[in-house]
């Protein structure tokens, strides 16, 4: 409106004198096309015989509508599709772009789980007479420079450390097996050798 105010108070019998424009852009740092448009919108206002508005014709949101969505949703997805992003993404039937919005946002949250070893009292009690057998009499542990332990891996049902994508008030899942370094239908090998 002062931009209109002063065009008009500047204008000679209603139209915008030479070097008007460029004199107002200067003044009110805005673009000739933004001081044309509100001189257009004024004038025609006033021909009409209405209350001058020259206000932005964009309207005041702009972009894209984001769809709300019901995230507790989640905690009934099985956890091998919570695994990644892609995976989770389908899932809920969302693009991947939103729930990586969302990951930002804190409405789905990351956790890292790490496997946990779940030892029988045979294991317990095998890795206790293993340490007790290297103790010596003056209790000191022997040094074992001439033992060689060779493990060998193949394939694994799970790993060690997943990722998962879980609600925010989701209990982290807990997942254990009797060795990290033995996953269930895992082939391993080892073999220990003494020189």
């Amino acid at each position: 409106m002062t931009i209109f105010h002063f065009l008009l108070k500047e204008s000679n019998r209603g139209k915008v004198k030479r070097g008007l424009v460029p004199k107002a852009t200067q003044q009110f740092s805005v673009s000739q096309a933004t001081i044309k448009r509100i001189w257009k919108q004024g004038k025609e206002c006033e021909e009409k015989n209405l209350p001058v508005n020259v206000s932005s014709r964009i309207p005041t949101r702009v972009g894209l509508t984001i769809k709300e969505f019901d995230w507790s949703k989640i905690p009934e997805i099985p956890l091998r599709r919570l695994t990644n992003i892609r995976s989770l993404a389908k899932a809920l039937n969302i693009p991947k772009s939103t729930v990586h919005r969302q990951i930002k946002k804190g409405k789905i949250r990351k956790h890292t789980n790490a496997i946990k070893p779940a030892f029988t009292t045979e294991i317990k009690k095998a890795r206790l007479e293993f340490c007790l057998e290297k103790i010596q009499e003056n209790l000191v542990f022997e040094g074992m420079y001439n033992v060689i332990h060779i493990d060998e891996k193949w394939f694994y049902m799970t790993k060690t450390t997943e990722n998962y994508y879980l609600h925010p008030e989701e209990e982290d899942p807990h997942r254990t097996c009797q060795s990290k370094r033995f996953i269930k239908k895992a082939s391993l090998s080892a073999c220990k050798a003494a020189f």
